[in-house]
């Protein structure tokens, strides 16, 4: 398959001035891809200006990282196949010559489109590779006519063969290269249509003029989709997944494959019931020059939902009571206000007979001392999770966390850490603060390694140590806390409006913890003797994952949100660009 691809775009790279005056003519292109594409197309992925797009990725610190990666050097460090060695560093040739070339802006400059088709039933039992070749297909818009493809085919050395052929009716050329599976090639009022297999191409272009053919752009969902996204600003990239027809097809292969697990059968219960609602995803990215904003939405109709389903998706969006105790420098934070959705699933007693659930709660009740239900409605919606800093100095990487809990019973949730503690053999310590009291267990492992908790204005705030909760109980009267960030301020276009979820990542820092915790696993590595590992784990370290991480910690922050709507959720995530060098 990869042969494949690589021969998809070196159809454009060698051609001779004989078709200079050919190409100097006007495209021609009066459709559009989601008008040849059949309504039950799976997946597309739509690019515009594709070659300025790579061009810019590439002169950024990931694309420079990924660049300078030896791939075939990284696979013989590990003892891969010569010949899988020869073949990688073969297919990183020919994509670089490719994409340098004028002929990739040419082909795939204005409009490129991959699009996978839902497959027949009948073919879903055959080899995957097959499968995929009868069903993908790339639409392109070059910019000088689609015909070109034919021409530029023509002009390739003679281990090229170009041989027309029709079938089922729709002209196209079959392309041989005499190096892998031959490719097929049709024109259709300006769009180019190429595939692996004559039957994608036929599927888009055989049945046209019958009544039973329904282009993907005449989908409801596609159309709505398209017009939500299109505003406010232009995007060069546009997704979209059936993910009804994507579940269908996964739901279908585990029903063939079923193992009787009942964890596996009752997450299989709940997809199939959120699938009822026929499911469509879309995304687009938009680039303001200082941050990268992807947005996702997924449409369903609420109506279809079955009751458990509804439930989970049915939480109205909420102000984030959170903020307040999160510090400016944090490292990552994330809140969600279904806290009492997750204590429901996690605790759902359906596969329980009525003897087993009275004797689990029975025992709950004699360990706990509080009744089930009371302690699982001592629980109000918000929950968030903060990560200070990673300390990596002692003998192993100690998290500075802390969890945030809404609640409404503040006795039960004492009486509940009270056993929690207990049930270790601890002991449990109170300290007197200025806001109430603080409870902590100390541990033999330092000042970082000492549990506490407090309850304070309707949440239960624990964190990893005493140090830190009083860190975060001191925050919030202070006044000063992540909003004062002007990382968080860039990224900050919708996190703090009422929602149902949020997250935010100083994504340099983290590039930074990680390598350090990289380090930290190849010492171990050293001193447990495990050198082979060890040679091997500095190897990738330092010729990926360091370029990698490097080039991750030129983005400062990454920030999330997540609201559900009548009829969807919508999800948007916001990168803030490097400054410029």
């Amino acid at each position: 398959m990869r042969k494949a691809i690589v021969v998809i775009v070196l159809i454009g790279i060698v051609a001779g001035g004989g078709v200079v005056w050919y190409l100097n003519r006007p495209a021609a292109s009066d459709i559009q891809p989601a008008e040849l594409l059949p309504e039950d197309t799976l997946v597309m992925i739509e690019a515009t200006h594709l070659k300025e797009s790579v061009d810019t990725f590439r002169a950024g610190p990931l694309g420079r990282a990924f660049s300078g990666i030896d791939l075939p050097a990284c696979m013989g460090a590990f003892n891969a196949d010569p010949e899988d060695i020869e073949q990688v560093s073969r297919l990183q040739s020919l994509l670089k010559t490719s994409v340098d070339s004028p002929w990739f802006d040419i082909l795939f400059g204005d409009l490129a489109v991959m699009a996978v088709m839902r497959p027949d039933p009948a073919s879903l039992r055959v080899p995957s590779e097959r499968l995929w070749h009868e069903s993908a297909v790339m639409v392109l818009q070059p910019k000088k006519p689609a015909e070109m493809i034919q021409w530029v085919g023509k002009m390739f050395s003679g281990d090229v063969t170009i041989t027309p052929q029709t079938t089922e009716g729709v002209r196209m050329d079959r392309v041989d290269t005499g190096d892998g599976r031959p490719l097929f090639v049709a024109v259709h009022r300006g769009l180019g249509l190429v595939a692996m297999d004559p039957k994608p191409i036929v599927r888009c272009l055989g049945h046209r003029e019958a009544d039973a053919f329904r282009p993907l752009s005449v989908s409801d969902d596609y159309a709505a989709l398209r017009t939500e996204l299109s505003a406010p600003d232009p995007s060069r990239c546009f997704v979209y997944v059936d993910l009804h027809a994507v579940l269908d097809i996964g739901l279908g292969a585990a029903n063939r494959q079923n193992t009787g697990d009942a964890d596996t059968t009752e997450a299989e219960k709940l997809w199939k019931g959120f699938n009822q609602a026929g499911p469509v995803i879309g995304a687009v990215m938009t680039d303001n020059g200082q941050v990268l904003h992807h947005r996702w939405r997924i449409r369903y109709n609420p109506a279809d939902l079955p009751p458990e389903a509804a439930r989970v998706l049915g939480g109205p969006p909420e102000t984030n009571s959170t903020l307040p105790w999160v510090p400016e420098t944090v490292l990552y934070y994330g809140w969600q206000n279904n806290l009492d959705q997750v204590l429901a699933s996690v605790l759902d007693f359906s596969r329980l007979d009525a003897e087993e659930k009275a004797e689990f709660r029975n025992e709950f009740e004699a360990i706990t001392g509080v009744d089930f239900e009371d302690a699982v409605n001592a629980f109000g919606r918000q929950v968030a999770v903060i990560i200070q800093d990673i300390r990596i100095g002692a003998m192993f990487p100690v998290p500075e966390l802390a969890l945030l809990a809404e609640v409404g019973q503040p006795e039960v949730i004492h009486r509940l850490m009270e056993a929690v503690v207990r049930n270790f053999g601890v002991a449990m310590k109170t300290e007197t603060d200025e806001g109430g009291f603080i409870r902590y267990v100390p541990l033999p492992f330092g000042e970082d390694i000492s549990p506490a908790y407090a309850i304070r204005d309707g949440f239960l705030v624990t964190a990893s140590s005493r140090g830190f909760l009083k860190d975060l109980l001191a925050q919030k009267s202070v006044g000063k806390n992540l909003s004062d960030s002007p990382f968080f301020g860039a990224v900050d276009k919708s996190l703090t409006d009422p929602n149902n979820q949020a997250a935010y990542l100083r994504l340099d820092r983290a590039a930074a913890r990680t390598g350090d915790l990289i380090k930290w696993v190849i010492s171990l590595a050293v001193m447990t003797g495990k050198a082979d590992d060890a040679n091997q784990m500095i190897y990738l370290s330092g010729k990926v994952v360091e370029p990698i991480l490097h080039a991750l910690a030129q983005y400062p922050a990454v920030g999330s949100r997540t609201i559900l709507r009548e009829n969807g959720i919508h999800a948007d995530v916001y990168i803030l660009k490097p400054r410029p060098e």
